[in-house]
């Protein structure tokens, strides 16, 4: 096994530069967050090697576990944003809804004093002209 465990930190450093060469282009949630782990261990492997550029590494690190960061953000203001727009058409709908009931009941009853005004209107009017 090589790696940082076995203190090989040459064998290691160049493991995790193939690492990365492999994923440079992805730009996968699960690739980020490899490299992110990849340039965090290379930067552990330099500091034993006594390689001051091992801190730039570290930074790369911070800056692809801060892009992972970022975007679990973004999709979790996405996700709010989904939801309340939903509630949101929903309520709109619901208010359309009742909107359209009232009218219907405005028109049955508006209707409905009609009619009755119209029967009355015919009844008094009947009775005036008979002799």
């Amino acid at each position: 096994m090589i790696g940082l465990a076995t203190k090989k930190y040459q064998k290691s450093k160049e493991l995790y530069l193939n690492g990365i060469e492999l994923i440079k282009d992805n730009g996968s949630q699960q690739a980020i967050s490899t490299k992110a782990s990849l340039y965090y261990n290379m930067a552990w492997a330099m500091r034993n090697l006594e390689e001051y550029e091992a801190y730039d590494k570290l930074e790369e690190s911070y800056a692809y576990s801060e892009e992972i960061r970022d975007e679990n953000f973004k999709k979790i203001v996405e996700q709010i944003n989904a939801e309340f727009n939903v509630e949101t058409v929903r309520a709109n709908a619901e208010n359309k809804r009742i909107l359209r009931e009232q009218k219907f009941w405005i028109g049955i009853i508006s209707n409905a004093v009609i009619i009755i005004s119209l029967i009355f209107m015919h009844f008094f009017t009947d009775k005036e002209n008979k002799p």
